[in-house]
């Protein structure tokens, strides 16, 4: 991987963390088990996903590429809630 974005890379994944940690305050009612941030490099190409995994073991993967923390942050809170 790219060792330009891995500081960028990281700075994404300690936000992932601290969402899932705040999150998982209000586990009783949003039912969340973890929130994992992943940046997968293909040919040259760099993919950022987040899957947000349920206690139920529903999950949904969140293409973030390009995305600012704040607008992954509405599309994890807008699948729990």
């Amino acid at each position: 991987m790219d060792t330009q974005n891995a500081p960028e890379l990281e700075e994404k994944n300690r936000f992932i963390i601290s969402i899932q940690n705040a999150l998982l305050l209000d586990q009783d009612r949003n039912w969340l088990d973890c929130i994992c941030y992943q940046a997968v490099e293909r040919e040259g190409c760099l993919s950022e996903y987040i899957d947000v995994i349920r206690t139920d073991g529903s999950c949904k993967r969140i293409l973030a590429t390009g995305q600012s923390n704040g607008q992954s942050l509405k599309e994890i809170i807008d699948y729990l809630y």
